[in-house]
């Protein structure tokens, strides 16, 4: 009794281990999914690296019943060698890390639908030139794409408030910034290092530029200030060697 006892530990522990490993609910087409409610599925990792091109469908078939894919979870693609993605409009989340450190993924489109970016979600992805940013995002985590070197435009649109940290810190290659209307404020390093940004222009209902956001910006010739900023922090422009005009408007406090 105690040998079979010892068994059934030892074997509830393996498979306890197993499920710590590869926590996935299923696999359909080489994708793996998590279940997320009586009928969502998460996209998420699994036993294999994702590679190549990846199709992400709208809905999967699991135990005789359609699911509908609504999230790509956390880590989901991290550090995988793929080439490109196709995201379906019924996702409205991507995780933190869920593209970290996919250096060969050429471009990165979000579909309309996509309310919130995981932070990290796609840094370090080198190889993307270009980001499409659909009108439904309401929020971008910090470091959502940090160090993506490659990429040389982006437009934020309507409805994003608030810029978190280091958003776009070290896209070394971006040389234009389009920002909403709707933004409040711009957080810590969030434009650090993007050393071929030469001008920007901040919006009316900006009122807060947080410590070392444009620190590093080499080539940052121009800002123009409008509206009602009241509080420019610390080294929020340090390094910026060839700033030679910048408009400060009546109702700055702090500077």
């Amino acid at each position: 009794m105690k040998q079979i006892n010892q068994f059934l530990i030892t074997t509830l522990f393996v498979l306890l281990s197993c499920t710590s490993a590869f926590a996935f609910d299923c696999e359909v087409d080489g994708i793996y999914y998590n279940r997320l409610s009586t009928d969502e599925l998460g996209v998420t990792s699994g036993t294999s690296k994702y590679t190549g091109d990846i199709v992400i469908p709208e809905t999967v078939m699991f135990r005789d019943k359609v699911f509908k894919v609504t999230q790509i979870t956390a880590n989901a693609f991290k550090s995988c060698n793929i080439t490109s993605v196709s995201i379906p409009q019924s996702v409205t989340a991507i995780g933190s890390s869920a593209f970290s450190g996919c250096s060969s993924l050429s471009s990165i489109v979000i579909p309309e639908g996509v309310k919130e970016l995981g932070s990290s979600a796609f840094s370090g992805c080198t190889k993307a030139t270009s980001v499409s940013l659909p009108n439904s995002i309401t929020s971008i985590g910090s470091s959502a794409f940090e160090n993506c070197s490659s990429i040389t435009s982006i437009t934020i649109p309507e409805g994003v408030t608030l810029l978190q940290d280091a958003t776009f810190k070290g896209c070394s290659s971006l040389t234009s910034v389009v920002l909403p209307k709707s933004l409040t404020e711009i957080g810590n390093n969030v434009f650090q290092n993007c050393s071929t940004l030469s001008s920007i222009t901040l919006p009316q209902e900006l009122k807060s530029i947080s410590e070392y956001a444009f620190a590093g910006c080499g080539s940052l010739a121009s800002v123009n200030i409008q509206g009602t900023i009241e509080k420019i922090n610390d080294y929020a422009f340090q390094d910026c060697s060839n700033l030679t005009s910048i408009f400060l408007p009546e109702g700055l406090k702090d500077f």
